[in-house]
């Protein structure tokens, strides 16, 4: 079996396909099956509490092939979602894989959104706190159980320091993902022995 295929990210409302390749499966110590030629059905299960989605693959010569229309996944809601795959015979269903993906949200369709990500809310709200400046939406922000207006001085400056440190770790990770340099370059020079 290959590594995951399947995306990271899907947006709503964009076609959503990949290739599965499952050259063979151990069922037990004494089974292994061979997926495409023994005819078994791939398919996925999403779960979120955003709702389900259940979709087949197709045999694609020696692969399955996953393609789900732009129609569809217009209809998807935007969040987390944990997802199973299994391979399916008659009677005989068998879990091969499993992961988490985000589904985006589609830009086109959709209005005014939240892009900031919860990290850097929670930093943005603790921050108009500690500088006296929260509207009442924000003084009534809820962080692990208790208003941020009901925090001691301590505790918020804790929690802006972790908060902080989470909103670095994400930009560091995008910059990544957009080919950038992370930003934590260490920087050795070799010289010569004396």
């Amino acid at each position: 079996m290959s590594a995951h295929p399947e995306p990271l990210e899907i947006s709503a409302g964009d076609t959503a396909r990949w290739r599965k390749t499952i050259d063979s499966f151990a069922v037990d110590d004494l089974t292994t099956i061979h997926p495409v030629a023994d005819g078994y059905a791939l398919s996925y299960s999403f779960r979120s509490k955003e709702g389900t989605i259940d979709i087949s693959a197709t045999i694609s010569g020696d692969d399955y092939l996953v393609n789900v229309a732009a129609a569809t996944t217009a209809g998807w809601k935007a969040g987390v979602y944990t997802w199973d795959a299994y391979l399916t015979l008659g009677a005989n269903r068998y879990k091969v894989d499993s992961g988490r993906f985000t589904i985006l949200p589609n830009l086109a369709t959709a209005g005014e959104i939240e892009g900031r990500t919860h990290a850097r809310i929670m930093l943005d709200a603790i921050k108009a706190v500690l500088e006296n400046r929260a509207t009442s939406e924000i003084a009534n922000y809820t962080y692990a159980g208790k208003s941020i207006t009901k925090m001691t001085h301590g505790e918020l400056v804790t929690a802006y320091s972790f908060w902080k440190s989470e909103v670095a770790r994400e930009e560091r990770a995008a910059r990544v993902l957009n080919g950038e340099d992370a930003g934590r370059n260490v920087f050795v020079r070799f010289a010569t022995p004396i």
